[in-house]
């Protein structure tokens, strides 16, 4: 009786120490899509950025494009893979910047003659 309960206290402690399908992790542009195909997102650094140009607290933040830090390199299209450099709606070429103030996850992209704000979607 002593070996079984012995057992079943490592069992449990064993177990609680495991990775659940709740474990917290950043959003794949895969998961985020299937959520909303029609999201305006990319992928930089391994992070995927969504457009934020209409989020509150980034209108009254009022970032400004910094420092160039990257570029679009591929249009996403359905059944692809999306990788570091990857968009939906942004054609190739368009540069990304850091952004001033630097606050958070958030970056800037030049388009049209406007800076868009995009921020990551970080979980945690």
């Amino acid at each position: 009786m002593r070996i079984f309960m012995t057992l079943t206290i490592v069992i449990v402690l064993l177990s609680a120490c495991s990775p659940t399908a709740n474990s917290t992790h950043n959003p794949t542009a895969k998961e985020v899509l299937k959520a909303m195909p029609d999201a305006d997102i990319f992928q930089f650094d391994g992070i995927v950025y969504q457009n934020a140009s209409e989020v509150d607290w980034v209108r009254e933040l009022q970032p400004a494009a910094g420092e160039k830090v990257g570029a679009i390199t591929k249009t996403h299209r359905k059944g692809s893979s999306f990788r570091n450099g990857s968009a939906t709606k942004l054609p190739v070429g368009t540069e990304i910047y850091a952004s001033e103030p630097h606050v958070g996850p958030l970056l800037i992209v030049r388009q049209g003659g406007r800076e868009i704000p995009y921020t990551g979607l970080i979980e945690g």
